[in-house]
């Protein structure tokens, strides 16, 4: 004899076994199902079946059908939903709306009268209740629908009966709900390690960011290129960790904000960044930013695809440039002459070479040695530069000698005489070496470019030959015309 404490502590069993049986689910959800169907044919009777939604959406599939006769149980495991809209709308209105129906013996029996065919043994056996419950997820979802049936000769469903179908259909949803993000979050996980590990093979530092520049990846590539672990730089600001500069493709400074405008622009940018890693040594990078977007296109972050080129900026700089100075060198200055004769051309402007000598240059070699001389023309590079304009170019072509290229010189020749005496004057100045001050004065020699036309190599002998003429007549100035 089965009593009321028996039931009460029997049904408190089961709905503990469903609460746990998340890790089933995750293996098998037909074992929750069939698990739910057998607890309730047992604890409330006579007849239950399940339906189950798939993940991945499509008609729902009967995953658990019960009754003490096989044949019955048979025809429920048959059952199907497929087709039934109209001749057994109920279960289907459940399935749609989320809401339960419960229905008497009374209800049943008119109900049975309009069943679709694949539900035979209700027509055939009547019914003494029926109720039609949604298995529903705290987010309001609906994950399937739990059916138990009386037979005839069995009485309506309590008011006790109904309450606990809700709670075995309330715990089955949410173990399935909790089993399927168990499963959605071990497939991301999946997908995330096996992305990881693609990642990590790359050799290029990848990096994603939110909108606040906080590190959300940081993968191996970042972590040699930067010298900071993944665990350092998770959730610091990008920028500030780098200390990071941005520069066009060509080299030159631009703010972080022309950046992020074209980036939010156009989707993504292409440039070069000076960076500093963990020991404190600046780097150069080629770098691709590329905008991330949620599903609804709002802008979450962005990622970034960096390539230290450090040792190839070097090599190029080795290769332009001049190692004692720092200034371009005769290479970087023939490719750059002709560049600038182009754009003066196309511009209707004209543009000024200056070939500059230092006059006791020799004599500071000879005398104070040639460190001093190194130093000297360390210096000299250095207030050449100081008395630019913006836009013009100054270079060194070995020994003594410089050239400056002074693109839309502006009004001749008073421009180029202002720029000229501008060099004269700043290395005139005496350069201490070890309290000895060394003097070294300039020569220059000035030539002009109409247009396109005149070859880089004639103009530098052009200005090289009215240096010439200047150092002779101790002019300090001469333009190749007056030579």
């Amino acid at each position: 004899m089965t009593t009321a404490g028996t039931t009460t502590s029997t049904r408190l069993r089961t709905l503990v076994d469903l609460s746990r049986a998340v890790r089933t689910a995750m293996i098998d959800e037909r074992r929750l199902a069939e698990q739910l169907a057998r607890a309730v044919a047992a604890q409330v009777g006579d007849a239950a079946v399940v339906w189950l939604q798939p993940a991945d959406g499509g008609e729902p599939d009967c995953l658990g059908a019960v009754h003490r006769d096989p044949r019955v149980e048979e025809l429920l495991r048959g059952s199907s939903l497929t087709g039934a809209g109209a001749a057994d709308g109920l279960v289907a209105a459940v399935l749609e709306s989320g809401l339960p129906a419960i229905l008497n013996r009374a209800e049943l029996t008119s109900h049975a009268g309009g069943v679709h065919p694949s539900l035979p043994w209700l027509s055939a056996r009547g019914g003494a209740g029926a109720a039609v419950l949604p298995l529903v997820t705290a987010a309001g979802g609906v994950l399937g629908v739990l059916l138990a049936l009386r037979d005839p000769d069995g009485a309506e469903y309590s008011p006790d009966d109904l309450d606990y179908l809700t709670a075995l259909a309330d715990t089955t949803a949410a173990a399935l709900d909790n089993a399927r993000l168990l499963t959605d979050s071990a497939m991301a996980a999946e997908g995330m390690r096996r992305q990881s590990e693609w990642l990590d093979q790359v050799s290029d530092a990848i990096i994603t960011c939110d909108v606040h520049n906080q590190v959300m990846t940081w993968n191996s590539g970042a972590e040699i290129t930067y010298r900071y672990s993944s665990a350092e730089a998770l959730g610091c600001d990008a920028e500030a960790l780098l200390d990071t500069q941005y520069r066009t493709p060509a080299g030159q400074a631009v703010t972080r904000e022309t950046v992020f405008v074209a980036l939010a622009s156009a989707g993504r940018w292409s440039g070069e960044l000076r960076q500093r890693r963990a020991d404190g040594e600046e780097i150069e990078l080629q770098s691709s930013l590329t905008e991330l977007l949620d599903e609804d296109r709002r802008r979450v972050g962005w990622v970034a695809v960096n390539r230290d080129v450090t040792d190839e900026r070097r090599k190029e700089r080795m290769a332009l440039y001049d190692t004692l100075t720092g200034l371009p060198n005769r290479r970087y200055l023939l490719e750059h002459l002709a560049q600038a004769q182009q754009r003066s051309a196309d511009k209707g402007d004209r543009m000024a070479v200056l070939f500059l000598d230092l006059d006791g240059f020799k004599q500071v070699n000879d005398t104070l040695g040639h460190d001093a001389g190194d130093e000297v023309l360390r210096v000299t590079a250095k207030r050449l530069q100081a008395a630019l304009r913006r836009g013009d170019v100054v270079a060194r072509l070995g020994g003594d000698e410089f050239v400056v290229v002074a693109e839309g010189a502006g009004d001749f020749p008073e421009a180029v005489r202002a720029l000229a005496g501008r060099l004269i004057k700043a290395v005139g100045e005496p350069i201490l070496i070890d309290g000895v001050p060394a003097t070294v004065l300039g020569s220059i020699g000035v030539a002009i470019a109409d247009g396109a036309g005149t070859d880089p190599v004639e103009l530098l002998r052009a200005a090289d030959a009215a240096m010439y003429t200047a150092k002779r007549s101790r002019a300090g100035l001469v333009f190749a015309d007056e030579s």
